[in-house]
């Protein structure tokens, strides 16, 4: 705190008091504004994990739900369907 000389003491007190109230203010804002970055990035992790649950089990489902070859003709078939979507 600057010393002003033209100031009064009960003033300068106020003046020190609320420099003291306003710094407390910034470091409960900047903590409130890292609790927020912090529950949006968890929050954000879980969305992605819930997409990523929904995305395997409907890809095992896809997988599961598949009729098998019965001769190898369809089994060389399905391989090869498989390298062209694969590529």
């Amino acid at each position: 705190m600057q010393k002003h000389p033209y100031l009064s003491a009960p003033i300068r007190s106020k003046l020190s008091e609320l420099q003291g109230n306003w710094r407390s203010l910034q470091q409960l804002a900047q903590r409130r504004s890292d609790a927020l970055a912090a529950a949006y990035t968890r929050h954000k992790f879980h969305a992605d994990l819930h997409e990523l649950d929904v995305w395997v089990a409907e890809t095992i489902k896809r997988m599961g739900s598949s009729e098998l070859p019965a001769t190898s003709a369809e089994a060389e078939a399905m391989l090869e369907l498989h390298q062209e979507r694969k590529v």
